[in-house]
């Protein structure tokens, strides 16, 4: 049976709180419908109710639920495209919030506005702040950590990779210490990605991190991301053979571990690299193939908007003559 607690208001209910002059009531049941119209991608409602719960909670002087209204005003703001009146809003839950908290949480909806809106710099000092605020509040580490690697994106973003990998190293030893498996290893790829200009015994360390945690929990979707910083790596270094390698590698991980998106990188990037080789029939293949076992997964409009444009492509590269002739090579080889 459902809780009536958590019943979404109506507007007739919302008015009879307002006539009642029931701040609290009103608050609450303002933020419940906004939060459940947040949850349903309903940014007008969701901005109107939260910044109705807002005001009204500003005025009476809760000054913590103001901010967490205002923070919930800037994600629908976010969400709606709106990413200059999203970071004012969270400008203001900033200013307002009390430490502690509700600070933190403003700090970091203001850094994810800036993150959104290509500001790194700006993203970076908010996820900084954020972060010295939940240590001196003694946050748990999980947290923590998660804004640890939030800073992290940021300070890779401005090219502080020192920086952004000894976060991430933070954020791993505090994931290792509480246990917490699954964004640990998430963690061991972002820091691998971090590290992959990096000179030879950095990068092995890393890749190698990442690779025995998951490898040890059959993690394919994390093998397959680290396959295809491997691959990057191999084509930056000019061993196309090897990229292709890792590549092929990433792409079977993907297939095992339900990654759609990785699976996709990975098709392209063979493409890509085989016909740098010229071999223009294992690019076409891997394209073909790749639409069909993507439109499986997601449908065929998804397939072909990530594969059509690279087979027009490769038509415009190779010719008509030259792309029918991938083409028939390719679909020869299935009736041999």
């Amino acid at each position: 049976m459902n809780d009536p607690s958590q019943r979404v208001a109506s507007d007739d209910e919302l008015a009879a709180l307002r006539d009642a002059a029931d701040l609290p009531a009103l608050i609450d049941a303002l933020v419940r419908r906004g939060a459940t119209a947040l949850e349903q991608a309903d940014w007008a409602l969701a901005q109107r109710d939260l910044d109705e719960a807002a005001t009204v909670a500003e005025l009476a002087g809760k000054l913590a639920l103001a901010a967490q209204a205002h923070v919930a005003v800037a994600t629908a703001l976010r969400g709606d495209g709106q990413l200059a009146a999203a970071t004012a809003r969270a400008e203001h839950a900033v200013a307002l919030a009390p430490d502690g908290p509700p600070r933190i949480a403003a700090l970091t909806a203001l850094g994810e506005c800036h993150r959104a809106a290509g500001s790194s710099a700006a993203a970076e000092a908010a996820y900084a702040e954020a972060l010295t605020g939940a240590r001196a509040a003694h946050m748990l580490p999980f947290h923590q950590a998660a804004l640890l690697r939030r800073r992290a994106e940021a300070l890779r973003s401005l090219g502080r990779i020192d920086e952004a990998t000894a976060a991430l190293t933070a954020a791993i030893d505090a994931y290792r210490g509480i246990g917490a498996d699954e964004p640990l290893r998430d963690t061991l790829v972002e820091r691998a990605a971090a590290l992959v200009d990096a000179a030879a015994p950095a990068w092995t360390e890393a890749i190698a991190a990442g690779r025995t945690a998951a490898a040890a929990v059959g993690d394919h979707a994390r093998l397959a991301e680290l396959a295809v910083l491997e691959a990057t790596r191999a084509t930056a270094a000019g061993d196309v053979a090897a990229a292709i390698s890792w590549a092929e590698r990433a792409r079977q991980h993907a297939l095992d571990g339900d990654s759609p998106i990785t699976y996709t990188a990975a098709a392209i990037a063979i493409a890509d690299l085989k016909e740098r080789t010229g071999d223009r029939v294992g690019a076409y293949a891997s394209l073909a193939v790749g639409w069909v076992t993507l439109g499986d997964v997601l449908g065929q409009d998804t397939a072909a908007a990530w594969f059509r444009p690279q087979l027009l492509a490769a038509r415009e590269r190779w010719g008509e003559a030259g792309f029918q002739a991938a083409k028939d090579a390719y679909y020869a080889t299935l009736t041999a």
